[in-house]
């Protein structure tokens, strides 16, 4: 027997031709040569398809043969042919009984279980007065499909999981309709059972993803707030709002409970729902803090989002700080005797702010004891000994003084004091 890469244009075949009925009619010299146009023959089909090839004889006299399919699905016409140049019609049929007209087999020939997405390798046997050859014959039958409205093809479950990225409810559509059920028995999806289960529960959306699931195509959504501190800070007890968010992992079915435990923080939903998540997968809420009801300087609060699918509990935290309103330092805490130094005092509030100080120490002398301060300002200030304290230095050997400056101040009948150290001698 010749493959067809062996019979080449120019050789003389080895091959034998003994058909049923004789063709080889006369002895001719030189021999026919048989030549075929492919190689090989690959058949993309859905359903009956057929595909043509050429035969030709490249030696001489008249090239005679026949065809000889390897089973029921494939059919050529014709299936014998004389001529020195002839197309071949190769004809696909899954269903035997469809076979057209005037298509003969033998009863040997099995008839197999052609299914959707098969892929098989035939090899048709061609016998001539030129040589023999075997032609190989690919069959990649097409998965069944299911096709939308819109002329989407859904042919696997990846197909169908593209569609309900985008087109989510058009896919809680075709998810429990008929189409589909065959789709997934073709395919030989292996949990049939728990699928009819889920096209029976009224929540559409929570079904499929749980299909999806179920089919491994992914994992269940997750929630993650995209912040995880958020910080207030203010010098009045004027109402607070703000927002924040929690985006799902993905476009999947996601609902939990927000839970906070402080009187002072408001929500405005204590509960998320599937059409809460809007653009990128991302639900806002919204909040509210009554400083009125925070007795101290600081407060803290956990939201914690609690997931209705067991999965991994997301939470944040929203702080509420009451600082000081006036801020008081010392750019440096050393100086020499006859220095000049200042004290820097911030007003964090928009009201101007009285400030006064004082010194245990009278090397410490200031220009004057008190000072408006709107916004930053700088209170220069002296050091200086007077005599008697200079001479018991000297007499002492005292190489440093110790002082503290105290910053007092008065906002909304609250008290604000500082206490500023510095040390002072002779470096």
């Amino acid at each position: 027997m010749i493959n067809v890469s062996d019979v080449s244009e120019g050789s003389t075949p080895n091959g034998r031709y003994s058909p049923e009925r004789n063709v080889l009619k006369t002895l001719e010299y030189p021999l026919p040569i048989l030549k075929l146009a492919v190689s090989d023959l690959v058949i993309e089909a859905q359903g009956n398809h057929q595909v043509t090839f050429n035969i030709r004889n490249t030696g001489g006299g008249t090239l005679e043969g026949r065809i000889i399919s390897p089973n029921a699905y494939l059919s050529f016409e014709p299936e014998q042919w004389e001529g020195n140049r002839k197309q071949i019609l190769c004809r696909f049929s899954p269903n035997p009984s469809e076979r057209p007209e005037g298509a003969e087999f033998s009863a040997k020939q099995g008839t197999g279980g052609w299914r959707p997405g098969d892929v098989r390798t035939l090899h048709a046997q061609i016998l001539s007065n030129g040589g023999e050859a075997v032609l190989p014959i690919t069959v990649r039958l097409a998965k069944r499909a299911v096709t939308t409205k819109s002329g989407a093809v859904i042919a696997n479950l990846s197909d169908f999981f593209s569609y309900a990225e985008k087109f989510p409810e058009e896919a809680q559509q075709h998810f429990a309709d008929s189409d589909f059920f065959t789709l997934l028995k073709a395919m030989d999806f292996p949990y049939l059972d728990a699928y009819t289960l889920l096209t029976k529960e009224a929540n559409r959306f929570r079904a499929l993803d749980n299909f999806f699931i179920l089919a491994g195509l992914k994992k269940r959504t997750a929630l993650l707030a995209t912040q995880l501190e958020i910080e207030h800070r203010s010098f009045d007890n004027s109402m607070i709002y703000g927002h924040f968010q929690i985006q799902k992992s993905d476009s999947g079915y996601a609902e939990a409970n927000i839970i906070k435990k402080s009187p002072w923080l408001k929500l405005s939903k204590s509960r998320l729902k599937p059409l809460d998540f809007k653009q990128e997968n991302t639900a806002t809420i919204k909040y509210s803090i009554d400083p009125l009801l925070i007795t101290g300087r600081y407060a803290r609060e956990i939201v914690t989002v609690e997931s209705q699918d067991d999965m991994k509990d997301t939470s944040l935290e929203i702080i509420f700080k009451r600082p000081l309103p006036l801020k008081a330092w010392l750019p440096r805490e050393g100086y020499r005797f006859k220095d000049e130094g200042i004290i820097m005092v911030e007003n964090k509030t928009n009201k101007p702010i009285m400030v006064q100080l004082s010194c245990n120490e009278a090397f410490i002398r200031f220009f004057q004891q008190e000072y408006k301060v709107e916004g930053r300002l700088q209170i220069p200030f002296i050091v200086k000994l007077p005599p008697l304290q200079s001479a018991q230095m000297l007499f002492r050997k005292i190489p440093s003084l110790f002082a503290n400056i105290e910053v007092k101040a008065v906002y909304k009948d609250t008290a604000i004091s500082k206490t500023l150290s510095l040390t002072a001698g002779e470096w």
